[in-house]
């Protein structure tokens, strides 16, 4: 696994990559854990107060990444969390492209 650090003034977890380094922030993987845990209907994997900005929580992000990849929602789009829903319900590829029926 990566050495992940928190950086707390910029509000990030910052990834070692080996050659290089990424970052993703806390209130980003609070949010993906989030969707995820409700999604597959797990709440283990959605964070807590004391998750936040944490090394555990960082775990947790990835552990519902990790369940999501193994689940059969895995064949379904995945909206980023706040995606307006409207357009996430609708979007379908095999639709048109002026999106009505042929």
């Amino acid at each position: 696994m990566n050495k992940v650090t928190i950086n707390a003034a910029q509000q990030h977890y910052v990834i070692d990559c080996g050659e290089g380094y990424t970052c993703l922030g806390f209130a980003n993987a609070r949010d993906h854990a989030n969707q995820i845990a409700s999604k597959l209907g797990r709440a283990d994997l959605a964070f807590t107060d004391e998750d936040y900005a944490t090394l555990a929580g960082y775990e947790k992000y990835g552990r519902a990444v990790q369940a999501w990849g193994q689940s059969p929602l895995t064949r379904t789009t995945y909206f980023d969390p706040g995606t307006n829903a409207r357009p996430a319900r609708s979007w379908n590829p095999a639709a048109p492209a002026n999106g009505r029926s042929a």
